[in-house]
């Protein structure tokens, strides 16, 4: 069973991959151009959650710890810090593209930034996940999962509930 701590990073990865459908959902519309503010929340989603709360718990907390214990996964984590750095970099090309209004550059971007996000995260969810919950002892789980709920209360819990309603939305 995995623990509550890494079971935080799972949940919040259904909630990335519910606005990775939603965001090709819009892409594959007709009338996505009409929907440009939409587009510009969801940009803005994945800023702030996607980045903002979930990566930087694993920048942070995680991945710190998981090299000190565990030097023979620096690569691993050093690859998937590199994707962070990555998903910035994106999403600050997608927001150029909606603004200049440039339609087929934002979907070819932001179609690339969801393949690579969601290879992201199986690369998450199925290697480092499960190695860092067996390997993490319980008194460090219970300790990293105090300090995941610090970083959500530094950037406001209520504001990443309402992400994740706006997430999970129709």
């Amino acid at each position: 069973m995995i623990s509550p701590t890494l079971q935080q990073l799972y949940d919040e990865h259904e909630t990335i991959m519910a606005m990775i459908d939603r965001m090709r959902a819009l892409l594959d519309a007709s009338d996505r151009a009409d929907r440009g503010d939409e587009l510009r929340e969801i940009i803005a989603f994945f800023r702030e959650y996607a980045d903002g709360y979930h990566h930087a718990k694993e920048e942070q907390v995680l991945f710190p710890r998981l090299r000190e214990l565990a030097p023979m996964l620096e690569s691993i984590v050093g690859d998937l810090t590199e994707h962070h750095e990555m998903f910035r970099e994106t999403l600050a090309l997608a927001e150029s593209a909606l603004d200049a209004g440039e339609w087929l550059d934002l979907e070819s971007i932001l179609d690339r930034y969801a393949s690579a996000l969601c290879d992201h995260i199986s690369a998450e969810n199925d290697e480092l996940f499960v190695v860092a919950d067996e390997m993490l002892a319980d008194a460090d789980k219970e300790r990293i999962g105090f300090l995941f709920v610090d970083c959500d209360e530094e950037r406001g819990v209520g504001r990443k509930r309402v992400l994740e309603a706006y997430a999970s939305a129709v």
